[in-house]
């Protein structure tokens, strides 16, 4: 695997970049749960507490290489791709360092005990929409922490799109191809465009961040407070059930995957406000 986008992700000290087991393995939890798993079938594999306590299943292994010395500080400066900034703002603003883009790791799954048919079955497709739709560490939702395979398999992405089960849970948009994957500017342009589809779809829903949160209610421009493009006010946290995931294709260019999460991974308020299609 390699890193296509800027990876904000750490560990014990906020301030050290590093690609974490836990991370992927909340990615992955976060898929089956997303594709139809039940309380039930997640505990069975990913292992539970409480009066149902049980082991996990499954062991999630990252192999890379140290990141020190690769670490960067990123800051979109091309006038071309200004907009990008806007996705990066308060990262840049608290001098947050990243992992950049075409820095590779590999992934490992083991199965540590015997699961049903069926939740393994379902693993195995969560898998397979982890390594090549998801994404980790800040703004993930927003197109940065994306990865992909060092040999990009464009349609393998447009089989999980078109799976059955994927299609009963999700629904999906998928770009124009463009930019290049080697040129310094990718994340830029790649960033400018995420910016781009989040202004259009605040704008034809009238979904803006709450300005006031001690009062959620609707405004002259729309509803301000827990939609399904997340909330950040206390007491109403919400993360976004909207995902700008940049997607790197064969030939070295991007498409940007949009899609929207089942209404499980929303909290109450969002459901009330939640858009179903795209």
């Amino acid at each position: 695997m390699q890193l296509i986008m800027p990876c904000y992700c750490s560990g014990a000290s906020v301030d050290v970049p590093e690609l974490r087991a836990a991370s992927f393995r909340g990615e992955l939890r976060w898929w089956f749960r997303c594709l139809g798993g039940n309380r039930r079938d997640e505990q069975a594999v990913f292992g539970g507490v409480n009066n149902d306590a049980c082991a996990s299943a499954v062991a999630l292994i990252v192999y890379a290489d140290p990141v020190e010395g690769k670490i960067i500080k990123y800051e979109p400066s091309s006038k071309e791709t200004k907009n990008a900034s806007y996705i990066t703002y308060f990262l840049t603003q608290q001098g947050k360092k990243c992992i950049p883009p075409g820095y590779r790791f590999s992934l490992e799954l083991r199965l540590r005990k015997n699961i049903s048919p069926e939740n393994e079955q379902l693993l195995a497709l969560a898998w397979d929409c982890m390594c090549n739709l998801g994404a980790i560490g800040a703004r993930k939702t927003r197109g940065l922490g994306a990865y992909a395979p060092v040999k990009p398999d464009e349609k393998k992405v447009e089989l999980l799109m078109a799976h059955d089960t994927v299609k009963k849970y999700f629904s999906f948009t998928l770009s124009e191809p463009f930019g290049d994957f080697r040129s310094p500017q990718a994340p830029n342009t790649v960033l400018k465009a995420c910016a781009v589809k989040l202004h259009d779809y605040r704008t034809k829903y009238g979904l803006y961040p709450a300005k006031n949160v001690k009062s959620v209610g609707m405004s002259a421009k729309g509803y301000y407070g827990p939609s399904v493009l997340g909330n950040a006010s206390p007491g109403a946290r919400q993360s976004s059930a909207i995902r700008f995931r940049p997607v790197l294709m064969a030939d070295n260019k991007f498409c940007i995957c949009t899609f929207k999460a089942p209404d499980i991974t929303l909290g109450p308020e969002a459901k009330k406000h939640n858009i179903a299609s795209l």
